[in-house]
């Protein structure tokens, strides 16, 4: 059959990519929509003579400029109690919170960018749906299926940094899945595929479409969404190894947590987004009845949400660097570590576990990346004035397209505002059985997304609350999305962020053929390799006749 690759842009630093989104040019429009909800649901929880003054607005007749002046302005308390007097200031505190504030933050808006903040098929990224996807089927090099309706973050002013972690798998499944790719890759003479896009193959990758954000800002407080620099999957499965319960690494950040993860002894099963790793079973049952009183292990077990982890912490860092000169190279180039360090007191842990041995192998078959695992945002600046075709220092063109492998490490740094689509794409599975399966899972959360966004759009919230499929979250779980607060967001204010039903039925026709088209190809590489299968075997006993043959 005809192959449906399509041209891959290189991934130099391992695990992430990004590219500029070309021929879309509303991304200020696009926020100023989004802001305009908001400032109707924070007015509508200050007092009424300060919901008509025009100072504590959002200034969105100023442009984008102009909202993310007045909106830092709103957020910076310094600012706002010397401005407003300490009454007012409260009660702009309290509108800008939101719902539940205490204990829920992520109900509001003011720290998380969830909650009140989410849409469920954003207008942009469904009316630009086929420019997104062609631009991710460049990243990834393979045809993009879809596994959902497009959702949405919008970080606030001087909103923290999101600290590092992983979605979609417990750090067991991950170290099980790497080391298993990685062993496999060392029986494997003359792959071409890196493991990299073997893990996009089989795995997935997670996405974002940065919308509109801050431009020209400080290095450091962007809001950028960051990776690990030249972590392939051999040393991520190193880093996993300095995480191990069984033995860790004796550096700071590697310390358990205070307390242990309930999530531990209760794996959420049930998201359709994540790793199937089913050869972690084993090893967690063993892990299993050591979760509920060792916090090192119920990290290492949790899943369901996103797992927090110092996969960024400079001691962190440093110590996977020292464990990758000391066994990517050959004996004679390794670098010698400290006797009675830390990292040389981990590797003899390691070595009377019988794990040294084969950490060695998978580090050293792979051809290791440039230079050493470093934080980067998945925009580097350099890179970012290529993609834009102009010069801003510190500051990129929006719309921006990031993408990284699915349960690698990432985080964001502090700062925004900025609005971000998640475009629920990946790239298409491999041509297995598994891989139909898994497009079955794929294509049933692709409809169940669809057919709430546009029931929504209908008005009819009821029918959405009374189906227990539809009424489920629709990504991230509890923290992400809150179907009844999006309910009265949406019946409230604004709705000029959501696409119409007819931009949903567009939307609709697109994904199915994705998805469709996906089948097909899949199938049509299935029974090619099952007929190759056949000639070969038919050659083979065409050769065993005449071997015959000969010998009477």
């Amino acid at each position: 059959p005809r192959s449906t690759r399509v041209p891959m842009m290189s991934w130099p630093r391992s695990s992430f990519a990004a590219h500029k989104l070309t021929e879309v040019e509303d991304s200020d429009t696009t926020l100023l929509h989004h802001l305009t909800r908001l400032q109707q649901a924070y007015q509508s929880r200050l007092p009424p003579t300060l919901a008509e003054d025009e100072n504590l607005g959002f200034d969105l007749n100023a442009g984008r400029a102009g909202a993310q002046a007045r909106l830092a302005l709103l957020f910076d308390p310094k600012d706002r109690k010397q401005r407003l007097g300490p009454e007012t200031a409260q009660a702009v505190f309290r509108a800008l919170t939101g719902p539940n504030a205490q204990g829920a933050c992520w109900k509001g808006w003011r720290q998380s960018g969830f909650g009140e903040t989410q849409v469920s098929g954003p207008r942009a990224a469904v009316v630009h749906a086929e420019a997104i996807v062609a631009c991710f089927e460049r990243l990834w090099g393979q045809p993009a299926v879809c596994e959902g309706v497009p959702t949405t973050i919008l970080r606030p002013p001087r909103s923290a940094a999101l600290g590092a972690h992983v979605d979609s798998a417990s750090l067991l499944e991950l170290y099980v899945e790497c080391r298993s790719l990685a062993l496999a890759a060392t029986r494997a003479a003359g792959a071409t595929e890196s493991l990299e896009r073997q893990w996009a193959a089989l795995h997935g990758c997670q996405a974002l479409v940065h919308w509109a954000g801050p431009h020209c800002a400080a290095a450091k407080a962007d809001g950028s969404t960051c990776g690990l620099a030249r972590l392939s999957v051999p040393r991520f499965f190193a880093l996993l190894s300095l995480l191990h319960p069984d033995h860790p690494h004796d550096a700071a950040p590697f310390a358990p947590p205070k307390a242990s993860d309930r999530r531990a002894a209760a794996p959420d099963n049930s998201d359709p987004h994540g790793l199937c790793v089913p050869a972690a079973d084993e090893e967690r049952a063993a892990l299993l009845p050591r979760a509920a009183s060792e916090p090192s292990v119920s990290r290492f077990l949790a899943r369901g949400g996103p797992v927090f982890a110092p996969f960024f912490s400079k001691a962190a860092l440093l110590a996977l660097n020292e464990v990758l000169a000391a066994l990517e190279l050959p004996a004679a180039n390794a670098a010698p570590t400290r006797p009675g360090a830390a990292t040389a007191a981990w590797l003899q842990r390691l070595e009377s576990r019988g794990k040294l041995a084969e950490l060695r192998l998978v580090l050293r078959a792979a051809l290791p990346p440039d230079g050493p695992v470093v934080p980067a945002p998945m925009v580097p600046a350099a890179a970012a004035g290529d993609a834009r075709g102009e010069s801003c220092a510190g500051g990129w063109q929006y719309p921006l397209c990031v993408t990284w492998l699915r349960g690698f490490p990432h985080m964001a740094r502090e700062g925004g505002l900025r609005l971000t689509f998640v475009p629920c794409l990946l790239p298409r599975p491999p041509a297995t059985a598994a891989g139909l399966e898994r497009m079955e899972t794929i294509e049933a959360e692709r409809r169940r997304t669809l057919r709430r966004a546009q029931l929504m759009q209908q008005g009819e919230y009821a029918a959405i609350r009374a189906d227990s499929q539809l009424s489920r979250p629709i990504a991230g779980g509890a923290v992400h999305s809150h179907p009844e607060q999006e309910e009265q967001m949406h019946r409230d204010y604004d709705r000029s962020a959501y696409a119409t039903v007819e931009e949903l039925q567009a939307y609709d026709l697109l994904t199915a053929r994705l998805n469709a088209r996906a089948v097909e190809a899949m199938r049509l590489e299935m029974e090619g390799g099952e007929d190759e299968r056949g000639r070969e075997a038919s050659g083979q006993k065409r050769g065993r006749d005449a071997e015959r043959q000969i010998s009477v």
